[in-house]
């Protein structure tokens, strides 16, 4: 066992460090209950966009700050397809369960 004495470090230090500086600033979580018709009248409105940010831009305007697009790679569903077709051809699944 070591004698490295943990009061030497700082105790606010890691997560100053370690939280990226896009997040330092997060907004704080805010919560509302809808009816279920309250809600699917909201999720209708916003059409393609998230609720969340339909919601924020109808309450806040042109005040609302940009949010950081969530960044999805598209889906070929052939390629998937095929994939797991080859998967499904090979010994891999039953090498794989041999092994637990």
């Amino acid at each position: 066992m070591s004698n490295i004495s943990l009061a030497l470090v700082p105790k606010n230090d890691f997560k100053a460090v370690a939280t990226p500086p896009a997040l330092k600033e997060n907004a704080t979580p805010f919560s509302i209950r809808l009816t279920p018709s309250e809600k699917a009248y909201l999720t209708q409105k916003a059409g393609s966009r998230p609720l969340g940010a339909y919601i924020r831009e109808e309450l806040l305007g042109k005040q609302a700050s940009l949010r950081r697009k969530e960044r999805k790679p598209k889906v070929d569903e052939k390629q998937v397809a095929a994939l797991l077709a080859e998967l499904g051809q090979s010994r891999i699944p039953s090498n794989l369960n041999q092994l637990g």
